[in-house]
């Protein structure tokens, strides 16, 4: 699925819904059976990834999880995500069942 790559905010924390997993960073890793990457999902970012914060599109209302550094888990407004990440929804009802979805740039 190929998913535009500038335009992005992070969701406050209420906006976030809750996950069965013991945490978002453990949900990310649990649908990608990959291993937590070493730096943070920001495009021009190569702070280690620390968190995992809920992120949304300004044009798409679902709402994904994607690996942060603290810098950028604190700053506010619009980003860039990397042209190549792999985002996980974080939609409640199915929030440890849904497939990975990898963003190509557009």
């Amino acid at each position: 699925m190929s998913l535009p790559v500038n335009n992005w905010h992070k969701l406050s924390d209420l906006e976030q819904p809750e996950c069965g997993c013991a945490s978002w960073q453990q949900h990310w890793l649990r649908v990608t059976q990959h291993r937590w990457p070493a730096t943070c999902y920001v495009a021009g970012c190569h702070n280690r990834a620390t968190h995992a914060a809920h992120i949304q599109h300004t044009n798409d209302p679902r709402h994904w999880v994607l690996p942060m550094c603290e810098e950028c888990y604190q700053a506010s407004g619009a980003f860039t995500i990397k042209s190549v990440v792999t985002l996980v929804r974080s939609k409640q009802a199915r929030a440890c069942l849904e497939v990975l979805e990898e963003v190509e740039a557009v």
